[in-house]
């Protein structure tokens, strides 16, 4: 009977070791999923990454941080492989924004798409794979912001500044409105930064029974984390949930949380996460 238990183990391993294997089918440098997406930063220029097909079926997955009302052309050029299939993806890693394949590209031959992000400060997610089934090979992946001009190289585009300020002289930790949010902050979360009332906030926090429902100014596209403690001074905060706001346009979002009858007093923050 105990010579059962080494066969057992042997097959509870390899058990465990297909579980991984189905969770990565083709392990390179590049993610095969969303949630495994290599990162890569774009900044004001052309960023370009490569890439292998593998099997037919490899999917590569990357993300990178798309800056509001920015024109973004993502460009996958074919090296070895023949043809590539291209897709963008929302913040949500599901939700498809665009798609396109190469082949009927002419040379170089190349699958393109030009995209404005309609959201705030956020990840974006992009994957590439071999258009047909024999389709291996390499590939490039070029990502160019078609509209981003920073003359005084603060972080901030010199249109926005203009368009705010009318002028490029409020740089990106000033604070023009006094409403305590950076200039920055503004620009990333897609709030008015001449209206000191046009800033994230947690604009409530109700109780009914022993449920408190706290809500908050989101702008649309973007992702938020509620944290929950026990005090304001010295606070131990803890995650509650985290939310994305999966819509073109701002709004309330909102979380209910349990909280007890009597005893010491909850509170409560709300965070604006660019990166997942």
């Amino acid at each position: 009977m105990t010579s059962h238990f080494p066969l057992l183990s042997i097959l509870l391993a390899l058990l465990v070791a297909a579980t991984a294997r189905a969770a990565d089918l083709y392990p390179d440098d590049v993610g095969d999923e969303p949630t495994e997406a290599s990162v890569f930063s774009v900044g004001t220029g052309a960023v370009q990454v490569a890439g292998i097909m593998l099997p037919d079926t490899d999917v590569d997955w990357f993300r990178f941080t798309a800056l509001p009302g920015l024109i973004y052309q993502v460009a996958a050029h074919t090296a070895g492989v023949w043809d590539v299939a291209l897709e963008l993806r929302a913040p949500d890693g599901q939700t498809l924004w665009s798609q396109t394949n190469s082949a009927f590209s002419g040379p170089p031959v190349k699958a393109s798409i030009t995209w404005t992000n309609p959201g705030a400060a956020g990840p974006c997610y992009v994957g590439v794979r071999g258009y047909l089934d024999f389709t291996t090979g390499s590939y490039q992946l070029v990502v160019s912001p078609l509209n981003f001009v920073d003359a005084d190289g603060d972080g901030l585009p010199d249109a926005w500044e203009v368009q705010h300020f009318g002028t490029l002289t409020n740089g990106a930790s000033g604070d023009n409105d006094s409403d305590g949010v950076s200039n920055l902050n503004e620009f990333y979360g897609l709030t008015q930064p001449t209206n000191g009332t046009s800033r994230f906030a947690i604009t409530s926090i109700t109780q009914v029974g022993g449920t408190a429902v706290v809500a908050w100014a989101a702008a649309p596209w973007a992702h938020y984390r509620v944290d929950g403690g026990t005090n304001l001074a010295g606070a131990q905060w803890y995650a509650l949930t985290n939310r994305l706001r999966a819509q073109s346009t701002a709004g309330t979002e909102t979380h209910q949380v349990p909280v007890p009858l009597t005893g010491t007093a909850n509170v409560f923050r709300v965070e604006y996460l660019i990166s997942p």
